[in-house]
């Protein structure tokens, strides 16, 4: 009886949507975030803006590279949100942002941004 009242609690609480969070790293074009996963965050801080600009080009979206080396890719808001910051940003590379949002597997829905 207690592994069945145990088994439901498990399944109900991966039932559970996802908790929002705050998340640090450094905002980049997904196509190269990937290439940073699980990578020192160091090497990530690198990234050109310039890079994450013609590589972005309106359609492949933007990830996070965490101080972990995980790679988040934003959802399409956080990607609008993200391109408007990496275009204003005075910084030729290492655009650090917290995010806060829901994180769900590699996946993040962002609430809001901003630059550190």
């Amino acid at each position: 009886m207690k592994a069945f009242v145990l088994a439901v609690g498990l399944v109900a609480a991966a039932a559970l949507p996802s908790s929002a969070s705050a998340v640090t790293g450094v905002l980049m074009d997904a196509p190269c975030a990937a290439s940073y996963s699980g990578s020192s965050i160091e090497d990530a801080r690198e990234h050109s803006k310039t890079c994450s600009l013609v590589k972005m080009g309106g359609k492949k979206g933007f990830a996070l590279v965490t101080e972990s080396g995980d790679v988040l890719k934003l959802d399409p808001k956080g990607a609008k949100l993200a391109l408007q910051t990496v275009k204003l940003s005075k910084k030729d590379s290492e655009v650090m942002m917290q995010i806060d949002g829901k994180v769900k597997k590699d996946r993040l829905s962002v609430d809001s941004l901003k630059t550190l």
